[in-house]
């Protein structure tokens, strides 16, 4: 809970969720995605089990710098005026230490 909670702070402190000391945390969360249960694994846990509290804060952290992002990109002129190809590629960069499809 702590990683989520953590990251969600510096974000509302202001910082870029695309920030290189952020990256480690991004994936971390992204590693505790269960494809079988369709939710987040509590980190550290012996046998590393799906919760809905791992789900809440992960899932708050990232609609926070979603939210963070969007909200940058909407104060700037020139990157609200960009076409819709080259904002979806930009989008396929998101979370940090993913890769696109």
């Amino acid at each position: 809970m702590a990683y989520a909670l953590c990251t969600q702070a510096v974000i509302r402190a202001e910082a870029d969720p695309r920030d290189a000391r952020l990256v480690k945390a991004w994936r971390l969360m992204n590693g505790l995605w269960d494809p079988q249960a369709r939710m987040w694994n509590e980190p550290g846990a012996s046998d590393k089990r799906a919760t809905f509290r791992a789900a809440h804060y992960t899932v708050s952290v990232y609609q926070e710098a979603l939210d963070r992002l969007a909200s940058a990109w909407a104060r700037t002129p020139t990157l609200a005026t960009t076409s819709v190809h080259r904002s979806s590629s930009r989008a396929s960069n998101w979370p940090p230490g993913t890769r696109s499809c």
